[in-house]
C-alpha cells in the first residue's frame, strides 16, 4: 500500500485532518506536506500546488480536491461535480473511496 501525503489548504485543517483520520482507519500509512517516494499525494484547494510539487520530485501519484484552476493535475475531485462544497469535498464517501482505491 502506498503511503497518502496529504496538503492542506489555506486556513482550514480540520477537513483534512479529518480524512487523515479515516485513512489512518483503513491501515493506510498519511504523513502531511512530506517528501515520500511513490506516494499518492492528495492536496486540497491551495495545498494542491504544494502537492503537486512533491509528486512531481518524487514519482509520485497527483491527486488534487477542489483546486484552484492553475493547480489542477491529471486527477481533479470537483466539488461543483460531487454536487458538494468546497471543504465537503475533501471527505465526500466518493473522494474517499477514490483516495483510498489509488492507495492500494
Amino acid at each position: 500500500m502506498k503511503t497518502v501525503v496529504l496538503c492542506y489548504g489555506l486556513l482550514i485543517h480540520q477537513p483534512v485532518d479529518y480524512l487523515a483520520s479515516w485513512l489512518g482507519a483503513h491501515h493506510v500509512r498519511v504523513v502531511f506536506e512530506q517528501s515520500v517516494h511513490g506516494a499518492l499525494y492528495v492536496g486540497h484547494s491551495i495545498g494542491a500546488g504544494r502537492c503537486a510539487a512533491l509528486a512531481s520530485a518524487n514519482r509520485g501519484t497527483f491527486v488534487a480536491l477542489d483546486p484552484v484552476p492553475p493547480m489542477a493535475g491529471p486527477t481533479v475531485i470537483s466539488a461543483a461535480a460531487l454536487g458538494s462544497n468546497h471543504l465537503g469535498v475533501v471527505n465526500d464517501p466518493r473522494s474517499r473511496a477514490m483516495i483510498l482505491r489509488m492507495a492500494r
